[in-house]
């Protein structure tokens, strides 16, 4: 799964229009007979991604290891003047802790 990562972002110089992965959770476990191991792997997904060449790729890479994907959300960009308004100091005009 790197090396398909590393080939996707090659030419991609900025993050928001990389694959960018992480690892959420790793739990092992053996039931005296077999031992498991369950990953939660998160990808950030950008704009112009193919999620079911996607599958179709990490599927074959897994070989007989099950597989659930979820979440298949698209990275967007909000234009400047629509973007969250934050309030950097506090409602007493003094910079600290501030409502958001």
């Amino acid at each position: 799964m790197t090396g398909y990562i590393a080939e996707f972002n090659q030419t991609r110089s900025r993050l928001f229009d990389q694959l960018l992965s992480s690892s959420r959770d790793i739990h092992t476990g053996s039931d005296g007979l077999r031992n498991t191991i369950d990953i939660k792997v998160g990808v950030r997904l950008p704009p112009d991604f193919d999620v079911a060449e996607w599958e179709t790729a990490v599927r074959a890479m897994a070989g007989s290891a099950s597989l659930r994907f979820y979440g298949r959300e698209a990275a967007f960009n909000l234009p400047a003047r629509r973007r969250w308004p934050v309030r950097s100091t506090a409602p007493s005009g003094r910079p600290g802790n501030a409502d958001v």
